[in-house]
């Protein structure tokens, strides 16, 4: 119910208006907090409603009063006319979400977004200074969360540009978080340094998960990434098709599963949309397996089962047959490498992800083109990849 302007009598109450409701024919009292514009219920007793009314406009004038002259005393309220970076933000986020960008990358800007607004959400976009960015940063890197910094510097560098192209802030107002220092990070997780590291931890995968030392192999014969690999199949079937058309579209940023086809495994990854057309007699010498080797392997398993990588027996909440998880095939890789003697000088232990980074050194050192072996946008990139969405199948020359 919207309130009536209030009469010009001259015992009106400031503040107060009144509006009447003709189905009971009462007449209800609201205040309106001129601090924020908002109104409050105050019923329909006329009397009481002009004494609250009284007593909140003592209370609220003084506060404004207070609040003013603490401003002019202090200087400490540089005018503005540009929204604060709580409600940019959220333009921000839909910016993001039209850009087609992967789940987990929103995700990744999403959660940075609600950090940062925590600390400077309540500033105009113009009044955040670089001693602003700095302190955000400190934060992290006074945690030893240099990657984290890292990456919060990039993102909110971001959003400063998008923030100019909507007419957020001003063409000509500096880049604040460009101005900052990026943060270094050491990298903290070890490599796997050789095959015969790699063959030590191969060695203690289960001998009644066929799929442990399968996924394993296919991962060092492959170059390819665990979220690639637990969604390969051994044929395309129609799905396939359909699945292609809705990453295409937007509709889906799933892309279509790895499959077998023609002498070629046909890998898709999950992360840059990138298509890799790698030939079955692709040999890897250090371990003397092609990948229609290991192939093999994962076919003679005895159980049917359409993905390369399934289990071959009961397994929590799965059957024989059924997909693996990517994150089972991690704890998988964790739990064989842990029982190893194997030394890591210092750093984090690595994980299934360092056969990827394995795999290409293997694979340079005998003349493969790597950049293509692994769906890299040029051969500076190692782990930064771009989207080459709507490509055609890059097919691997040996």
């Amino acid at each position: 119910m919207s309130p009536r302007p209030r009469n010009n009598k001259k015992d009106a109450i400031d503040n107060l208006y009144s509006s009447l409701d003709k189905r009971t024919n009462k007449t209800y009292y609201q205040y309106k907090d001129i601090r924020t514009g908002t109104f409050h219920g105050l019923g329909s007793n006329a009397e009481l409603a002009k004494s609250r009314a009284k007593q909140l406009n003592a209370i609220i004038y003084a506060q404004v009063a207070e609040a003013r002259v603490h401003a002019i005393a202090t200087n400490t309220t540089p005018k503005s006319k540009c929204e604060n970076l709580k409600k940019f933000a959220d333009r921000y986020n839909e910016i993001c979400i039209s850009r087609e960008l992967k789940s987990n990358t929103l995700k990744v800007k999403k959660n940075i977004l609600i950090n940062v607004v925590e600390n400077l959400g309540n500033l105009p976009l113009d009044l955040i200074t670089v001693k602003h960015a700095n302190a955000c940063l400190t934060t992290y890197t006074e945690q030893n969360k240099h990657r984290m910094a890292q990456v919060i510097r990039s993102t909110m560098i971001d959003v400063w540009k998008d923030a100019k192209s909507e007419g957020a802030l001003p063409p000509d107002h500096p880049n604040v978080w460009e101005t900052t220092r990026n943060p270094k990070a050491k990298v903290k997780r070890a490599r796997i340094t050789n095959i015969q590291e790699f063959n030590t931890i191969r060695t203690h995968a289960s001998p009644k998960d066929l799929w442990q030392e399968n996924v394993m192999l296919l991962a060092i014969t492959t170059g390819q990434a665990r979220e690639d690999l637990a969604l390969a199949q051994f044929k395309r079937k129609a799905d396939w098709h359909k699945q292609w058309r809705e990453y295409l579209e937007g509709d889906s940023q799933l892309m279509p599963y790895s499959f077998i086809e023609d002498n070629y495994y046909y890998a898709t990854r999950q992360k840059t949309g990138a298509m890799i057309k790698i030939p079955l007699n692709l040999t890897l010498d250090a371990i003397g397996l092609s990948v229609g080797d290991v192939i093999g392997l994962c076919k003679r398993t005895g159980i049917i089962s359409p993905h390369l990588i399934h289990h071959t027996r009961n397994y929590s909440t799965s059957n024989p047959g059924d997909p693996v998880w990517k994150d089972t095939i991690s704890r998988m890789f964790t739990r064989c490498r842990n029982k190893t003697n194997l030394e890591w000088m210092g750093k984090e232990p690595p994980t299934f992800h360092e056969i990827r980074s394995l795999s290409e050194r293997l694979y340079k050192k005998q003349g493969i083109n790597t950049q293509e072996l692994l769906g890299h946008k040029d051969e500076r990139m190692t782990k930064k990849y771009d989207d080459i969405r709507g490509g055609d199948w890059l097919s691997l020359a040996i």
